[in-house]
């Protein structure tokens, strides 16, 4: 059963996510139903993706100098490959990291309103622009559908797509 229901963006993209993760054997009302909501919200997914990319002229410059000056003071590898501190950041070298923090702050004075444009803009995406309600077709599934182990988290994101129990 389909339902034109009304959800914010950030919910579109939260149940595109679990869909997209829920992998395994799955019944055939449970595959259908996750089929039927990833076609029907994969556009919809799409639009906000392109919504959230940067139209903040000459932010791509304050970028590749970042780049440019966190690889010059990156500390390296014997191959030569930079060296990652963790997932989303990179090592930088020791006997460096006051000459690159002087290089990084004048980065920042160098570009500040292109910065300020840019947290302006993500502040507008974040806050206003995910938070707004849109139409959405929905398939609706019965509750003892979903698996019984599906972890809290993904079971609340899903929720939405659960058939009110009359």
């Amino acid at each position: 059963m389909s339902d034109t229901v009304k959800i914010k963006r950030i919910e579109v993209i939260n149940i595109v996510n679990v869909l997209s993760s829920m992998k395994g054997s799955y019944n055939n009302k449970l595959k259908y139903a996750i089929k039927r909501n990833k076609d029907s919200l994969t556009k919809i997914y799409e639009n906000i993706q392109e919504e959230s990319k940067t139209k903040v002229e000459k932010f791509a410059d304050y970028e590749k100098e970042r780049i440019e000056i966190i690889s010059n003071y990156a500390m390296r590898d014997e191959s030569n490959n930079i060296v990652l501190q963790d997932r989303n950041s990179v090592k930088i070298q020791e006997d460096k990291l006051d000459e690159f923090n002087i290089k990084m702050r004048e980065l920042a004075e160098k570009h500040n309103e292109t910065l300020k444009a840019k947290f302006e803009e993500e502040k507008r995406f974040n806050n206003v622009y995910l938070q707004e309600e849109i139409e959405v077709n929905l398939y609706k599934i019965e509750n003892d559908v979903i698996p019984n182990d599906i972890e809290q988290e993904k079971y609340e994101i899903l929720f939405t797509l659960i058939k009110d129990e009359e």
